[in-house]
């Protein structure tokens, strides 16, 4: 599989001159995680994206944030059970007025069994890691061969 990864750039246009200028943001040394096929959710005035920071140890997921009116970028840690997961299988979105989580999750079981499952997850207080509540797990089934 080809993975696809961007380290993030910014160009902002402005209406009131009728061009596009290269923003002043301080970018992050994170990657957008597979930037043709990424989500990309706008919640409470900033565009949101996984994105990936690689350590020495292990790789750790985030959400990456670049607010529109300050032209700051800023982070969001995910709940501690995701962020060293895969983050090729982590989608964002919203759930109402809050920032939400896709985490597709597959593998085989001790027993040889197979599992396929989506925990979802809700940012309840924007900002607060803290708040991070799974909802619900869906089962996607069983893998067919």
């Amino acid at each position: 599989m080809n993975v696809y990864r961007v380290n993030p750039e910014v160009e902002v246009y402005e209406i009131s001159t009728d061009l596009w200028r290269s923003s002043r943001a301080v970018v992050p040394p994170y990657e957008i995680i597979n930037p043709r096929h990424c989500s990309h959710v706008f919640v409470k005035g900033a565009s949101h994206w996984v994105a990936i920071e690689h350590e020495k140890e292990q790789n750790r997921y985030l959400i990456l944030s670049f607010d529109m009116d300050s032209e700051v970028f800023g982070e969001m840690m995910l709940p501690a059970s995701v962020s060293n997961g895969r983050g090729l299988n982590l989608s964002i979105s919203f759930f109402g007025e809050s920032l939400s989580l896709f985490h597709y999750d597959d593998g085989v079981l001790s027993d040889g069994s197979y599992y396929n499952i989506c925990p979802i997850w809700v940012m309840k207080e924007y900002g607060s890691v803290e708040s991070w509540t799974k909802l619900f797990t869906v089962d996607l089934g069983r893998k067919i061969d």
